[in-house]
């Protein structure tokens, strides 16, 4: 074989083996699942061009010269994982990379693939096999992190070629675990809730969404005093609704629960079962009200004629209902106009102006009044009243007295009285506003006095032959009307006696006063004597009782004086 003729095959056996080696990394590079069988074709290539060559070398020490292929293609990433840009990667994953051909493991080292976060540098080691390599982290990423993965560009294939630039990528760890249980946050009705509807769903809401799977008719009940109360559950993200199929009882207390086998969408349990309880409503009100009071009651008689009138039911009432249309009052001359005022149980008719005196007048509900309810009364509901008569404003007068005015001859012993054309105030009839006065000055006496009569009794004789003045001031009737002026009246006493007569008697004017007077009370007279000595003191008291005026009088004394009693 010729050295020439040697030279030429060897070209051709290399052009042969170098087509091998780039239709397999041209596979490769086009088709992710041959990239393993580039590795292994690097490999193979170099272990059969190694081979070959070795072969060669020893074929070719004969020859007349040697030749080599030269491989200036620098090497690229064809491959990542994770892939760049992917999301919810897991927190324990590598970092892994694979080339496009067989890599200088010199050139790939600790610092030759790095892995940081916005802060930092992750820790991790670098692993290398013919044309992958792998950043594995010492610890776990963290959640929800965005990462950047870099391959260095001093990374050389095995025949010198280095990366052209540095390679870099991103991707964004998965968010943590939901390990957080779930709470009920709102209950609807509420907890020891009141007047809740008994036709109404309940309903609970959590705190995260929860798997509808797990909350159905065995883990969200209600229950009541006749036991489990029958319904259909429905859910929905963080929501879910009990709904009875059959109304609930009046004023009744019931209990939900949510058991603990009702889980979130990552599987967490209630911590426990929850409850709580609530109370429904009354029954509908369907009792008409009644009237329980009126002010006046029926057949009342002298009311005030600025009376306002005034009624009471025995329950709450609707006070739209309550107006001058169906709270009325009618006299003699027709409707009374008002104002009606409602308040609970209560309502009031004024009259804008005062009633008429002793006049009979009728109060009226109608059936229009209602309660809150809307029951109307029964039936309509009248009452009657009368008002009193007009105030007395008239003043007392002195219609009589005794002794007459100007009259003469008065017995010494006389009590002075007088009567009144109507019932007097007795506190108003004192020695300080009836009194008698004589030449010497005021006489000393007390006051009596009864219904229109009131009497001054001297507490001694009167002089002889002496005129004195009585006087009644300031005296008011039951009315608080006062006399309209001062009365005064005079009498003149008798003369002195030429002879003593007998066994004494009532006196004329007292006699003559008790003849005009309808009402009984009690005379006494101090100094009089019933004996014909007037210098014997004795005390006599008139005790005069009767239902008519006393015509003619019987007196009987005892004979040595005493008391001397006057009847009919």
């Amino acid at each position: 074989m010729s050295r020439g003729r040697g030279r030429g095959g060897r070209r051709v056996f290399n052009e042969f083996l170098t087509g091998i080696g780039r239709k397999a990394h041209t596979d490769a590079v086009s088709n992710p699942f041959l990239r393993k069988d580039l590795i292994v074709t690097g490999r193979l290539g170099r272990g059969i061009w190694g081979t070959v060559s070795m072969a060669f070398f020893l074929w070719g020490c004969g020859g007349a010269g040697t030749g080599s292929i030269s491989d200036t293609t620098p090497p690229t990433v064809s491959f990542t994982s994770p892939a760049r840009a992917s999301t919810g990667v897991a927190v324990n994953t590598a970092i892994g990379v694979v080339f496009s051909e067989p890599m200088d493991v010199a050139t790939i080292d600790q610092a030759g693939i790095t892995l940081t976060d916005l802060s930092s540098e992750v820790a991790g080691a670098v692993n290398f096999s013919g044309t992958m390599a792998t950043f594995t982290p010492s610890t776990r990423l963290a959640y929800n992190t965005t990462y950047t993965a870099t391959i260095a560009a001093r990374m050389k294939d095995v025949s010198g070629n280095a990366l052209t630039a540095d390679y870099s990528w991103n991707f964004t760890t998965g968010p943590a675990p939901d390990t957080t249980v779930p709470t009920v946050s709102l209950t609807s009705p509420a907890h020891n809730a009141t007047g809740a509807a008994v036709n109404g769903a309940l309903s609970a809401a959590f705190s995260e969404p929860m798997d509808p799977v797990t909350l159905t008719a065995a883990t969200f009940t209600l229950t009541g005093p006749a036991g489990a109360v029958l319904g259909t559950v429905n859910a929905s993200g963080t929501a879910a609704t009990l709904t009875p199929l059959a109304g609930l009882a009046y004023d009744t207390t019931y209990t939900a629960t949510i058991t603990a086998a009702v889980n979130d969408l990552a599987g967490n349990a209630l911590e426990a079962d929850y409850t709580w309880s609530f109370t429904t409503g009354q029954a509908p009100d369907t009792t008409a009200p009644t009237v329980s009071l009126t002010t006046p009651s029926n057949n009342t008689t002298g009311l005030p004629t600025n009376s306002a009138i005034g009624v009471a039911f025995s329950e709450v009432m609707d006070p739209g209902t309550l107006t001058t249309a169906t709270f009325t009052l009618t006299g003699p001359t027709g409707a009374v106009v008002g104002t009606v005022n409602a308040n609970g149980t209560s309502a009031t008719f004024s009259p804008l102006a005062s009633l008429a005196y002793n006049t009979a007048y009728t109060a009226t509900l109608t059936t229009g009044a209602k309660d809150l309810a809307g029951n109307p009364i029964a039936a309509d509901y009248l009452w009657s009243f009368t008002t009193g008569p007009a105030p007395d404003t008239t003043a007392p007068t002195v219609s009589f007295t005794m002794p007459p005015n100007n009259a003469t001859e008065i017995p010494i012993d006389s009590v002075i009285g007088a009567v009144f054309s109507e019932a007097m105030d007795l506190s108003t009839l004192t020695t300080a506003t009836f009194t008698l006065i004589g030449p010497a000055g005021a006489v000393s006496g007390p006051v009596a006095a009864s219904g229109r009569v009131a009497a001054f009794i001297p507490l001694v004789f009167l002089a002889y032959n002496t005129t004195y003045t009585a006087t009644i001031t300031l005296a008011r009737d039951l009315a608080g009307n006062s006399i309209a002026e001062t009365y005064t009246w005079s009498f003149t006493t008798r003369a002195v006696p030429d002879t003593v007569l007998g066994p004494a008697s009532p006196s004329f004017g007292l006699t003559e006063m008790l003849q005009q007077v309808t009402e009984g009370f009690l005379l006494s007279c101090l100094n009089c004597s019933p004996h014909s000595l007037p210098a014997v003191v004795e005390t006599v008291v008139y005790s005069i009782d009767w239902p008519a005026a006393p015509d003619p009088l019987a007196v009987s004394h005892p004979p040595t004086g005493g008391t001397f009693t006057v009847v009919p």
